[in-house]
């Protein structure tokens, strides 16, 4: 399976496999059409990739420009039956390929929900390390683990 560049034309995949990835998880930070739309408005600041297979989005992430040299790795989200494949280490091994070959000097860092341990160990395996915890930051409940990429 091959990693593409996602466009605006595949926010109706992302918003539907996102959803279908989480529906236990009320509390996990979904993007909105809204904000899928602004990160495909700045493709000089902003990527997506994703995995198809069978003309259906299976797995997607990206990056994110924040400020300075900082960048930020959007969520990796792998589809129910896709997970376990090796999948999720691709997309994440290749957005922070793609920030570091577009900007050598970049800062990379992402956030996960403390809870989610699957998410979390993937991290952790492919050179992220926890420096902040922050209670609540997306609302009540909703605390994020920082991590950052050590190159």
């Amino acid at each position: 399976m091959q990693i593409i560049s996602l466009t605006r034309k595949d926010i109706e995949s992302i918003l539907k496999l996102e959803s279908e990835s989480a529906p236990e998880k009320p509390d996990y930070i979904k993007y909105s059409p809204q904000e899928l739309q602004d990160l495909f408005d700045n493709l000089e600041k902003c990527r997506a990739f994703g995995i198809y297979s069978d003309n259906e989005l299976i797995g997607w992430s990206g990056y994110k420009w924040i400020r300075g040299n900082l960048y930020e790795i959007t969520p990796v989200v792998v589809g129910k039956n896709y997970r376990g494949k090796g999948l999720g280490k691709a997309l994440l091994e290749y957005a922070v390929k793609e920030v570091l070959r577009n900007h050598k000097d970049a800062e990379i860092f992402l956030t996960v929900y403390p809870q989610n341990l699957d998410a979390l160990n993937l991290y952790l395996k492919n050179n992220f390390v926890v420096y902040d915890f922050k209670k609540d930051y997306y609302g009540q409940g909703a605390d994020r683990l920082f991590l950052k990429h050590s190159k």
